[in-house]
């Protein structure tokens, strides 16, 4: 008796945290659509409304996002909220195949994973990320030679890399999807 009372004590805890992780996760969300009101157009805005409200009755079999926020190590925060509700064929369109295996290519460049990774924390030099990485300042220079023709660093004007073209959010879902994929029994869909 003892143990079942032990156990359901251990489930009501485990919900709380859930719940209370997603009460912080609407907030974020809803803080993101806030920061983002002045400059989202009208059917951007309806579809984060839709968003908020799942399950929702939509027409529409499609309603996907990304938004998220992150403070690098300097202290700077950024934050980004892409919303598209529409129809399937429609939502699928905007990415051609070839597209979407080219900005993919990148994300299986170990030594670009792992670029993105300290990029996070902010601007880098090129021996700062070398050095996480392993690798000689001039491998590091290809690598970085490789992401500022594929827009997703730029160099600055004291000869930092920095991400471009929200190319940290772009790492920062996959990072995302891997979690969802290695622990698909934490992340639960209602149909």
């Amino acid at each position: 008796m003892a143990d079942e009372v032990r156990n359901q004590s251990e489930v009501d805890t485990k919900l709380e945290a859930m719940q209370r992780q997603i009460s912080d996760l609407q907030e974020q969300v809803n803080a993101i659509a806030s920061n983002a009101n002045a400059s989202n157009d009208l059917g951007k805005r309806d579809a984060l409304d839709a968003l908020l409200q799942l399950p929702h009755d939509a027409k529409d079999p499609i309603t996907w996002c990304y938004a998220g926020a992150y403070r690098a190590a300097s202290g700077q925060r950024s934050s980004r909220g892409s919303i598209w509700t529409t129809s399937t064929d429609k939502f699928l369109s905007r990415a051609p195949d070839a597209e979407i295996m080219n900005l993919a290519k990148y994300f299986t460049n170990p030594i670009v994973v792992a670029v993105l990774r300290q990029l996070v924390g902010g601007k880098k030099s090129v021996a700062d990320l070398a050095n996480g990485c392993g690798i000689s300042e001039s491998e590091m220079e290809e690598t970085v030679s490789l992401l500022v023709n594929a827009a997703l660093v730029k160099r600055t004007e004291d000869d930092l890399i920095e991400p471009k073209n929200d190319a940290v959010f772009y790492f920062l879902n996959f990072v995302g999807m891997v979690t969802v994929y290695l622990n698909p029994e934490d992340y639960h869909s209602q149909d």
